[in-house]
């Protein structure tokens, strides 16, 4: 599931089944154990006419993670990432995420700076940026209802249909930090074109 608990709200942003609208991505800033990540900078630029910032929130690995948005001209736009920690984890994890919709091509994220506990600089692919479909409970690259049926059978019996870890990421669509039935009925809401999208 998310990081944090948000609200939802309809507004428009949907997904790659539903054209001309937008898609709505997550980016999790993901490390693995024994890094001890105590500095992180990164950033995305994006025509702000086709790309909105929708939400950010930290991780699970604690520290500070800081996101600014800073248009550069009319069609240029660039949303920076500051992460901080001054007891970074030895454990595997995330230092937060950034959400993104979009009308047109999906922006990728460009990991600057690493440091870890003692100020030295890792290399950048220390932090594996994953994106993430919101709504894409099956990781098939898509939102219809079979993610839909997805959610509802994990939650019926986890043991033969459980989601994958992306999965249950993708399924939080109401970013409240679990896997539920109301996920399940806003993908069929947005389907059926009652809504328009997710956010916070």
């Amino acid at each position: 599931a998310a990081v944090s608990a948000a609200s939802f709200c309809a507004v428009t942003s949907a997904s790659a089944e539903i054209s001309g609208k937008y898609n709505t991505y997550s980016y999790y800033f993901e490390v693995p154990a024994n890094t001890y990540v105590k500095t992180c900078n990164a950033n995305v630029s994006y025509n702000p006419n086709n790309v909105e910032f929708a939400r950010s929130s930290k991780g699970n690995l604690g520290g500070t993670f800081k996101v600014s948005n800073i248009g550069i001209t009319d069609t240029l736009k660039r949303t920076y990432v500051e992460y901080s920690n001054s007891s970074p984890s030895n454990k595997s994890g995330n230092l937060g995420y950034v959400t993104l919709k979009t009308t047109s091509s999906i922006p990728s994220f460009n990991v600057t700076l690493v440091k870890n506990d003692r100020n030295n600089t890792l290399v950048t692919s220390t932090v594996k940026v994953n994106r993430i479909l919101m709504g894409d409970a099956n990781q098939d690259e898509h939102v219809d209802i079979a993610d839909a049926t997805a959610i509802i059978q994990s939650i019926g019996n986890a043991d033969e249909y459980g989601l994958s870890e992306k999965g249950k990421l993708a399924a939080d669509v109401n970013f409240d930090g679990m896997v539920t039935g109301a996920d399940a009925n806003l993908i069929q809401e947005l389907i059926a074109g009652m809504i328009n999208g997710f956010c916070d």
